[in-house]
């Protein structure tokens, strides 16, 4: 891996110089479930060098969010299409037994692109459906290899993409590459996060290009939404190690496009479907759940900036659409008109201070076809409001409570219904807009939740994750569980019983 990130990092800085070809393209890497535990995102805990190389070569966007919150297959959907899932269709997962697929009439930027002459691809987790919709002309993934080997086995994966370089190098293209390394493990073989999966005991054999990383589980600094338990400790330093074999892929594939000669005349994006299998995580709408990392690079643009800008994953096919010169094509679904909500961030590109949206929206539908749970959530610049379709849910005052952060509720607190009716019509007017039409009359009866926006730092640098003295006061704990699985939050899961003041 060391050979290779010497390479990735000397072929950026002569191909920043040097253009060998005059064809465009557009990588784009997505990290199934990757949180914003990475070095670039101020978290020097896990090994990152790969990922912290692209944002020292490009634009990080502190403020990121996935517009779904329903699992990969409906958060790759919206990357890949420019619209909400509630608009394409794709609901929840594309696996068994669900198997949600977005609407007949819908078009992907594959599809987008492809009509235009460019080579598409996609290697690693797909997950997508129907092949009419996404119809990429290269095709390397878990719908024609092992799930495993062709989603963390980073040597097999950088391959195809080697392949599809090689094949294409004259031509613009668009590749997308799916990673499965942050994802919960279905082989429990391998470990709560297969973090165990092609290391050097592995009796199937070792992956070649990985050299695993171990962390000792103590002495981890714990993200705000983890309660320090031992368990939780164990699972997070899984997830580290799989982390750290996902950032040594993204190397590889970076080597990949350096030695074809296409880094400088290609646009690079880095970004997740979501928050990563832990309670309070994954599948909601609190920014543990919501916010993930985006990184993007590319010759002509900024490098090493750090964007404070409101931004989606819905923007993510305007960008590649503007980046080529086209426009996104109008057309309907099912009789009616599809106006994209994203945005080109091809302009935050050039001046990282520009800003955003005022505001972005994201949603919870199905985690499979017989478990709804809906939530629709609205962001502005300071404030999230959560609502819950659920009137039984029950609603903690104090959702998250560490020695760094405290988010509470303040739904019901009198000084903020100036707030919670701004963004009620707001939330409103985003769902009449994405087509949510059948939760509109009962948006002022349901549980909700607002609260103030977290301020994390995701920078270039790693100042103290430590609290000024006067908030360092032990916190009394009252009943902790950890749940070793992905689900919607549930207050219960922690409960701590001293509040701290935020900083």
């Amino acid at each position: 891996m060391t050979r290779n990130f010497i390479n990735y990092v000397f072929g950026i800085y002569i191909l920043s110089l040097i253009v060998f070809v005059d064809s465009k393209g557009v990588l784009l890497i997505i990290g199934g479930d990757t949180s914003l535990e990475l070095g670039a995102y101020n978290n020097s805990d896990v090994s990152t060098q790969s990922i912290d190389r692209l944002a020292i070569n490009g634009v990080l966007f502190k403020r990121a969010y996935t517009s779904s919150v329903s699992g990969g297959s409906s958060s790759r959907s919206e990357i890949l299409t420019g619209i909400p899932a509630h608009q394409n269709g794709m609901f929840g997962p594309h696996s068994l037994p669900s198997y949600f697929r977005t609407y007949d009439d819908v078009v992907s930027i594959s599809k987008m692109l492809s009509a235009e002459g460019v080579a598409t691809g996609i290697i690693g987790l797909e997950s997508l459906g129907p092949e009419s919709v996404f119809g990429f002309n290269y095709r390397q993934t878990d719908s024609n290899h092992d799930d495993l080997s062709i989603s963390r086995n980073i040597s097999f994966i950088s391959s195809y993409v080697k392949d599809f370089l090689t094949q294409h190098r004259q031509e613009n293209f668009f590749l997308v590459v799916s990673l499965g390394d942050a994802e919960r493990c279905r082989r429990p073989e391998y470990g709560q996060f297969c973090e165990d999966f092609g290391d050097e005991q592995d009796p199937a054999g070792s992956i070649p290009g990985w050299k695993p990383s171990t962390y000792n589980a103590s002495s981890l600094r714990l993200p705000y939404y983890i309660p320090d338990l031992e368990d939780a400790r164990e699972d997070l330093a899984s997830l580290y190690r799989s982390i750290n074999r996902l950032d040594q892929g993204v190397g590889l594939i970076m080597s990949a496009l350096v030695n074809a000669g296409l880094f400088a005349t290609t646009l690079t994006i880095f970004t997740s479907t979501g928050g990563v299998g832990f309670p309070g995580a994954k599948y909601n709408a609190l920014d543990s759940g919501s916010r993930v990392p985006l990184i993007i690079a590319s010759s002509g643009y900024s490098i090493g900036q750090v964007s404070d800008a409101l931004v989606s994953t819905l923007d993510i096919a305007p960008t590649i659409m503007d980046y080529f010169g086209l426009p996104f094509p109008k057309y309907s679904i099912a009789g009616k008109q599809v106006v994209p909500t994203g945005i080109s961030l091809v302009p935050l590109l050039t001046d990282p201070t520009k800003s955003g949206h005022s505001y972005v929206f994201s949603a919870q539908n199905f985690l499979q076809v017989n478990q709804e749970f809906p939530i629709r959530a609205i962001r502005n610049e300071s404030y999230t409001l959560i609502w819950n379709k659920w009137d039984t849910f029950p609603i903690a005052v104090e959702i998250f409570n560490s020695l760094t952060y405290t988010v509470y509720n303040v739904a019901a607190e009198p000084r903020y219904s100036d707030v919670f009716q701004e963004l009620q019509v707001l939330l409103k007017m985003t769902m009449l807009h994405v087509f949510y039409t059948l939760d509109i009359n009962l948006l002022s009866t349901l549980s909700h939740v607002l609260m103030l926006n977290i301020k994390i730092h995701g920078t270039l640098k790693r100042p103290s994750q430590r609290p000024p003295k006067s908030l360092a006061t032990p916190l009394r704990r009252g009943p902790v569980t950890w749940l070793r699985a992905n689900g919607p939050y549930c207050p219960q899961v922690v409960t701590l019983q001293v509040r701290v003041q935020a900083f």
